[in-house]
């Protein structure tokens, strides 16, 4: 299969593409702190911030912002009512990828801004606030979902080249019992962002690869999805069951992302042609601040 390039936006590291409710994709990049939304083909900002952006998930009360130094709790009127801190700020850390669990809480990738190797982790922010730790000493968490069955999550440590699956507690809500999947050569580029498919398989996006990789439920590769560029950072389903590919030109020179169409940009590949079905959002139930009052209150 080959990708169609649908947004030309020349995005510095364009990533975590996610589908809300409303049926618009949020996106963001990365490295300029801007979020984006994405409606009837076309991007607009949603949002800018000082600092970097990796993630924006659905809320019970509007979104949430995962950036440097954690989660911002953003009303529907825009403002942010709350933040949990999940980095000092004086620290090189940030956030990563992420993804809403079963039980309202979400999972968040915490990586070092200078990669670093074993200064990475993975934890559970819980809908109380509360906050686990599910793997230590990792170096680049990135992609990760939960599986169509809401009983397990994938995860990937990207310079591992593997995939790792977790058993989600139903008590805690804790990811736990984790163990290798898939492991990728590294002929096919470094595995980033990921999305789980109905029937459990999983789409991955291989940096370096110029390709997104799909795997079945058995963990065999079974297709691929072409770009014309080589640095392709996640995807995801839009409300259309659309795969929808960021991808990044910050490793490129001036002059190279000058000549090379795409680079940074959204790409797409249709339902009818790679044949996958999307699961639907989740919507997180992290508690609000004690002075807040929705709006339907």
């Amino acid at each position: 299969m080959i990708a169609e390039l649908v947004e030309p936006v020349g995005a510095l590291l364009g990533e975590g593409p996610q589908l809300f409710p409303d049926g618009t994709l949020r996106w963001v990049d990365l490295l300029a702190g801007t979020a984006f939304i994405r409606q009837e083909g076309h991007s607009s900002v949603a949002a800018r911030y000082p600092h970097e952006v990796s993630k924006v998930l659905p809320w019970v009360h509007g979104h949430l912002a995962l950036t440097r130094t954690g989660v911002e709790m953003v009303a529907e009127s825009g403002e942010t009512v709350a933040t949990i801190d999940l980095t000092a700020g004086d620290s090189s850390l940030r956030c990563s990828d992420a993804t809403v669990l079963p039980h309202g809480g979400i999972a968040v990738g915490i990586v070092d801004r200078d990669l670093a190797p074993g200064r990475g982790s993975l934890v559970v922010v819980h809908p109380d606030g509360g906050i686990t730790c599910a793997v230590d000493r990792a170096t680049i968490p990135n992609g990760i979902d939960v599986m169509p069955d809401g009983v397990e999550v994938v995860w990937v440590d990207s310079p591992t080249h593997t995939l790792t699956r977790f058993t989600i507690d139903p008590a805690s809500g804790n990811l736990v019992n984790p163990r290798e999947w898939v492991t990728f050569p590294p002929s096919l580029g470094v595995p980033d962002g990921l999305c789980a498919d109905t029937k459990g398989g999983v789409w991955v996006a291989m940096w370096g690869g110029a390709q997104v990789v799909h795997v079945d439920k058995t963990g065999t590769i079974t297709a691929t999805i072409s770009l014309t560029v080589d640095h392709v950072t996640s995807v995801a389903f839009d409300v259309d069951d659309t795969l929808v590919i960021t991808t990044g030109s910050v490793a490129l020179s001036e002059d190279e992302r000058t000549q090379t169409v795409g680079a940074g940009g959204l790409w797409g590949v249709k339902a009818s042609v790679h044949g996958t079905r999307g699961l639907p959002p989740r919507i997180a139930t992290l508690a609000l601040p004690p002075t807040f009052a929705p709006r339907s209150a």
